[in-house]
């Protein structure tokens, strides 16, 4: 059975000039037929229902028809047409001030207002200190009303108004009383109110309040109704955007747009906050994270333990540095599922990078998760000029990479014509480009120069060529680099990062100033330590980077220990946008090594070699040449691997390579040398020979 149902109710007001013009011209006016009515409705046709325990949201601007309708609810007024049907008894808090006599004390008003609302002196006796105390009025119970301030007079009111447990609570403005701190409290209590099954209503210009109060909502304009559904999210970003373009929806795709565009608005309005902006938002979020990850995830909520840290010792960002690392031995002990936030039935996708002894890293994704990916993606692609007027061509690999299913769901976001091209197979590659004169291409920066030689290659100058911008990453790359592709090319090459761990690229980007690449601060916490103490050093300070993810939902690392060395800046930015920058990398503190757009450990390559029956006596040789990474192996042979034929010493190449393109995702060149013959260096291997000139 419905508490409330609003049946077509309309409400009509008659305005006349009676009050202005006195009875003798009132009198004169009738006879004469000069006398002027005009018929003024309120509200015309709303209807609605609502069930036991649920919370209605009524927006609309001034004039909109709300507190008419909430008179008609509670009784104060009847509906010219339609009826109202109530079940339960109500509880209006319309004017919460008034009713109050200025000349008694605030100690009197309470007893006087308990009384009106029909307590008992004994009760009130008994309520009376909570009233007080919850209305911050201690020190002034004797002072007489009218000294108050206003936002007292309406403290003291709502808390007495809270004793009230009725069927029915009607709500009009009253949770904007007191300053910040009160409404916060405010909103709590009625929340505690709520959940105890009653039905209620509220009125309020805060979108905020209806979104995170209300599992319903009635939009109203100049009397009509624009909408009732449980739709709430969708609804309340529509009528913010309304706001901004005063065009009402006709429609649930004009609904749908609307939305929309509040959603593209706010993000881009993000990007240009204020730092103490940025902050607030990341405090509230990180608080929100903690929790989230010491509830849900066994493993982290132990290294909190272990650390003395509990969620509510977090309150803010200041706090950040009593978490626990995470890093990348972490992750591997924790595969597949350890470090999981989230049901598996909730996660849409993961994607895998390689680990260090062939257990991989797995991150998982929630669709949320996948939505805010795309949208940092999508930030990366407009601050490259991209548009829905461009054809994006994504040229990093898919699958269990992150590269192109990021960069592919970010152009769609953007709204651009997507060519899920994946790496690889050139020619197909130019010939997409020529014919569907893509403009936008992503892919590894290695790739774009070996692409931009191809079509020399096949005779395209770069004014042939329709491509204006490219977005790189996954592999480091010198300002020389960028400018031979630049230059190549015929565009502007802008640089992505990102790590799988994370959400892949779009943890931070470059804009058209390229004096950094900025992190989205909103989703991303970036911190910069001293790589072996774990200090955390100033903003300027040269570090290792360290990365929390702050609303990730199934795979939401916190302190990540990333391994790059990195400065973070926050000087202003010709772009107008204010997130924090992060430098190209300057190098690792660790022994990985990026080949191709994919991470190799040597000690990778030593378990396969224990594996397939080898000592781990072998060098790794990198190199690049014309823009391609080579990777080849040298492996000492053992005497019981020796063989004396060209064929068998080929066989155990290939058997070799193999066994490493599986653990690597990439294929070496592998080569077996005589025992002894890798060069040593005070007794110990040369592991790694890294011949590419990486930075700047």
């Amino acid at each position: 059975m419905a508490i409330i149902k609003a049946n077509n109710v309309s409400i009509r007001y008659i305005k006349g000039d009676f009050k202005s013009i006195g009875l003798k011209e009132y009198v004169m006016r009738k006879l004469t037929g000069k006398y002027k009515v005009v018929e003024f409705w309120a509200d015309r046709n709303v209807s609605f229902e609502l069930e036991s325990g649920d919370m209605l949201g009524i927006i609309g601007t001034n004039g909109a028809g709300k507190s008419t309708l909430l008179k008609a609810v509670s009784g104060i007024m009847i509906p010219t047409e339609g009826n109202m049907e109530i079940n339960g008894t109500i509880a209006a808090l319309l004017e919460l001030a008034s009713g109050f006599d200025n000349d008694l004390t605030v100690r009197e008003n309470t007893y006087l207002r308990g009384a009106m609302l029909g307590y008992t002196r004994a009760f009130m006796n008994e309520m009376y200190d909570s009233i007080i105390e919850f209305a911050e009025l201690k020190d002034f119970q004797e002072h007489p009303f009218k000294q108050l301030s206003s936002g007292m007079k309406s403290r003291l009111a709502f808390s007495i108004a809270c004793l009230v447990s009725p069927d029915i609570l009607i709500l009009d403005e009253v949770l904007s009383v007191g300053d910040g701190a009160f409404r916060k409290k405010s909103e709590a209590k009625m929340k505690e109110i709520l959940t105890s099954g009653v039905t209620g209503i509220l009125v309020s210009h805060s979108i905020g309040q209806v979104r995170s109060m209300c599992n319903k909502i009635l939009w109203l304009d100049h009397g009509k109704q624009i909408a009732f559904t449980d739709e709430v999210e969708l609804h309340c970003n529509a009528y913010e955007e309304f706001l901004q373009t005063k065009k009402l929806p006709k429609s649930r795709g004009d609904m749908e747009q609307l939305s929309q565009g509040y959603l593209k608005r706010q993000k881009a309005e993000r990007e240009k906050a204020q730092e103490k902006e940025i902050k607030k938002l990341q405090s509230e979020k990180l608080v929100k994270q903690v929790k989230h990850v010491y509830e849900n995830v066994p493993y982290y909520k132990n290294l909190m333990d272990e650390k003395g840290v509990k969620p509510e010792d977090i309150k803010g960002i200041e706090d950040l540095h009593k978490l626990p690392f995470l890093s990348k031995a972490d992750l591997r002990d924790a595969y597949p599922y350890g470090l999981l936030a989230k049901p598996l039935n909730e996660c849409v996708r993961i994607h895998s990078t390689s680990g260090t002894t062939g257990r991989r890293v797995v991150a998982f994704y929630t669709q949320h998760d996948v939505d805010l990916w795309e949208d940092c993606c999508a930030r990366a692609i407009v601050a490259a000029g991209g548009s829905d007027e461009d054809v994006l061509q994504v040229a990093y690999g898919y699958g269990l990479f992150t590269g192109g299913a990021g960069l592919h769901g970010g152009g769609h976001k953007v709204g651009c014509l997507t060519l899920p091209m994946s790496s690889g197979n050139t020619d197909r590659q130019i010939q997409f480009m020529m014919d569907l004169n893509s403009t936008i291409l992503c892919c590894t920066p290695s790739y774009a120069a070996y692409m931009g030689e191809s079509l020399k290659e096949q005779g395209y100058t770069p004014d042939q060529i329709p491509l204006k911008a490219g977005i790189f990453g996954a592999e480091a790359w010198t300002n020389e680099m960028r400018h031979q592709i630049e230059e190549t090319l015929g565009i502007k090459a802008y640089d992505i990062y990102g790590l799988t761990e994370t959400s892949g690229p779009g943890v931070a980007f470059e804009c058209e100033a390229q004096t950094g690449m900025h992190i989205n601060e909103d989703h991303f916490l970036a911190e910069i330590i001293d790589p072996e103490t774990g200090e955390v050093l100033p903003e300027g300070s040269k570090g290792e980077l360290v990365f929390t993810a702050l609303d990730k939902e199934a795979f939401p690392l916190l302190r990540y220990r990333t391994k790059d060395i990195c400065v973070l800046t926050r000087e202003k930015c010709s772009c107008g946008r204010t997130f924090i920058k992060m430098a190209k990398p300057m190098g690792r503190s660790d022994d990985m090594l990026i080949i191709r757009g994919v991470n190799v450990f040597p000690s990778q390559i030593e378990t396969v070699l224990l594996n397939e029956g080898y000592q781990p006596n072998y060098q790794i040789i990198i190199d690049r040449v014309k823009n391609n990474d080579t990777f080849d192996v040298l492996v000492e042979m053992n005497p019981e691997k020796f063989s004396d034929t060209v064929s068998g010493i080929t066989a155990q190449e290939k058997s070799l390579a193999n066994a490493m393109k599986i653990m690597l995702g990439i294929n070496p060149s592998v080569h077996l040398v005589a025992p002894k013959s890798i060069a040593r260096s005070e007794g110990k291997a040369v592991r790694v020979v890294d011949k590419r000139k990486l930075y700047d």
